[in-house]
């Protein structure tokens, strides 16, 4: 080089990151001269016992190296009974030799049950052989819908790293739909939104038909079985006509027909709205003509359909005087719909969407209905009615947010089963393609609008109903201030466990009950368009309405954060793998790199620290 500078070479070499090929050599000899009887008797000594225990309690998503192969095939019989060590023991494996893998499958049958977390991982992409991933699905068969309904979202991404269109997972999940209405329905828009994925479309839209097939074949045998009892009943009576025949358009399918009405009226109303350009104003008056019974999408007014967000929730009809447009370049649309006061439960989803009879169904208090249906913060009472909330957005691809909510919704179960409870607000979000979808819309207020109108946090609680005390701390009730302080430590450490950025005071909200929530989700896993983020995302504004650093308030708060950071860490096999099946999602921040992905998400676990440590680390992170 040139004025005295040197050049560097870089060299590349092709054998770094691959085995050695002596030491696997010597690996299979000590493996094949270890086949016989010998190896069923072996226990591991104190130290080998030490190292395997540490090797079992490594993330999902560290690779093992050769002599940790080594020390786990050899005392594979011993480790039948510990359940944590079948996803290590099955790295060791080498599925191309015949002999191994019958071996293999062989030690898996017999093997301790294994929990949800480990068979999640086995549906990674880092297992291909399909006895293993076959094994999984038979371990999530002892899982109840709700459970698998929380997992879903990663089991449909899991059909990517099959061998084939139609596996055991796809037939697994379409006979749970088959048994569940709201199953259907969540199965059929998490295919539905990968059908623009160039590599998984096809798949997914081969596994969408057999679903629909499924259901269809279902459909017809209950309609056949009904009418074939509507016949007899009609004979038994002479002819005489006590009841209506039973009709064709039944649960499932005519509820996805529904659904997809709705999002097509929703999409035709937002592109009139964006193609004249209209200011937020004017857009919710013709948005409110539009919607109107007179009005092109007119049919709202008596669509009676399953929620896409929460199919047990049954909308029966838009209520256009409380419809709005949102200031937004997006022109998000604020939709409000009428409640039935009969849930769609997944018991009947074989009747009709109609009432019984054509006759609606008897009013009920306000209350009851609500007290019916599940603890959805969309959902809520104004006088004697009864309205779902819900926002439709164009123009956003609403999926990453769908995911992050998700493993938010998981960290406040998770929580709450260790009897914490930190008043998340893991709001429901549904894609219906990507660049449209729903969200649950929970009545709040940015923390930007809060301070701008009210000076302080207290002074907006203060003014919200039945909030206010005199004898309670700040003037303010006290379960008041315990949810904002609960919630704030929440998400203090959920956001910091998934890394999540670009925070500030308009996506911060507040709830009139004092639950504090964060909304938009563009940034994850450490990526900020600030330079230098804080780990820790609580403003001044959050610990000057607990009173300053030195009250006690601020004390719970720390204390809520460290033990809610160490009852996740006891789930991050879980939280990881969950972030692994993700790995070919469209979610730049994961697909880009995955292993980096899991990596961070990793570390911010510090699982090389006991409880005691990690209280220390919080603690520091919350001092910054």
């Amino acid at each position: 080089a040139g004025g005295g500078g040197e050049r560097v070479l870089v060299l590349v070499d092709p054998e770094v990151g691959r085995e050695n090929p002596a030491e696997l050599k010597a690996q299979k000899l000590a493996r094949g001269l270890a086949r016989g009887v010998i190896d069923r008797d072996l226990k591991p000594n104190s130290e080998e016992r030490k190292r395997i225990m540490a090797l079992l309690r490594t993330p999902p998503n560290r690779a093992l190296h050769t002599d940790e192969k080594a020390l786990l095939w050899r005392f594979r019989f011993s480790l039948q009974q510990e359940t944590r060590a079948l996803t290590k023991f099955l790295q060791c494996v080498d599925w191309s030799d015949a002999g191994e893998a019958r071996q293999a499958a062989e030690l898996m049958a017999g093997w301790a049950t294994i929990d949800t977390a480990d068979a999640l991982e086995l549906l990674s992409p880092a297992f291909k052989a399909e006895e293993v991933r076959g094994h999984a699905v038979g371990a999530l068969a002892t899982k109840d819908d709700d459970e698998l309904q929380s997992y879903l979202l990663q089991l449909v991404q899991a059909l990517r790293y099959e061998r084939a269109d139609s596996s055991r997972l796809s037939r697994f999940l379409i006979d749970r739909a088959l048994a569940n209405a709201h199953f259907a329905i969540m199965l059929h828009w998490y295919l539905f939104t990968e059908f623009e994925d160039p590599a998984f479309g096809p798949r997914a839209s081969t596994i969408h038909g057999a679903l629909m097939q499924a259901l269809l074949v279902q459909q017809e045998q209950v309609y056949a079985a009904a009418m074939q009892k509507w016949q007899q009943q009609q004979q038994q009576q002479h002819g005489q006509v006590s009841s209506q025949p039973p009709s064709n358009k039944a649960g499932v399918l005519e509820a996805i027909k529904r659904q997809t009405e709705l999002l097509s009226q929703l999409q035709y109303a937002i592109k009139e709205l964006k193609g004249q350009r209209y200011k937020a104003a004017r857009a919710t008056a013709r948005l409110q003509e539009m919607v109107a019974e007179a009005g092109p999408c007119g049919e709202l007014t008596v669509l009676r359909v399953p929620l896409p967000l929460d199919p047990v929730i049954m909308l029966n009809g838009i209520v256009p005087s409380e419809c709005a447009c949102f200031k937004s370049a997006q022109l998000p649309l604020r939709l409000h719909f009428k409640v039935d006061p009969a849930p769609w439960t997944s018991k009947v989803w074989h009747l009709s969407l109609d009432s019984e009879s054509g006759q609606a169904a008897a009013p009920r208090p306000s209350l009851e209905v609500v007290a019916g249906l599940p603890s959805r913060t969309g959902v809520v009472v104004a006088g004697d009615t009864v309205r779902c909330c819900l926002i439709y957005k164009k123009g956003d691809d609403l999926r990453q947010d769908q995911f992050i909510l998700q493993m938010v919704g998981l960290m406040d179960r998770l929580l709450k089963r260790e009897s914490l409870d930190l008043r998340l607000t893991p709001y429901k979000v549904l894609p219906t393609s990507g660049d449209d979808g729903l969200v649950e819309l929970v009545p709040s207020t940015p923390l930007s609008r809060v301070l701008a109108e009210h000076r302080t946090v207290h002074r907006f609680l203060l003014a919200q109903p039945g909030a206010a005390d005199a004898s309670g701390p700040f003037g303010l009730r006290s379960d008041v201030v315990e949810t904002f302080v609960r919630s704030c430590a929440g998400y203090c450490v959920a956001t910091y466990i998934l890394g999540v950025g670009d925070r500030h005071l308009d996506n911060l909200m507040l709830c009139p009950d004092g639950r504090l929530f964060h909304i938009d989700f563009g940034y994850i896993l450490g990526s900020d368009p600030k330079p230098f983020p804080p780990p820790m995302k609580i403003c001044k504004e959050m610990v000057e309405a607990m009173g300053g650093q030195d009250s006690p308030y601020y004390g719970q708060f720390r204390m809520y954060a460290c033990e809610a950071y160490n009852i996740l860490r006891k789930s991050s096999d879980l939280i990881l793998s969950l972030f692994h099946l993700m790995a070919g999602a469209s979610i730049e921040a994961i697909r880009g790199d995955p292993e980096k992905a899991v990596l961070k998400l990793q570390e911010k676990f510090r699982l090389d620290l006991d409880d005691e440590a990690a209280v220390q680390w919080m603690q520091t992170l919350l001092n910054e």
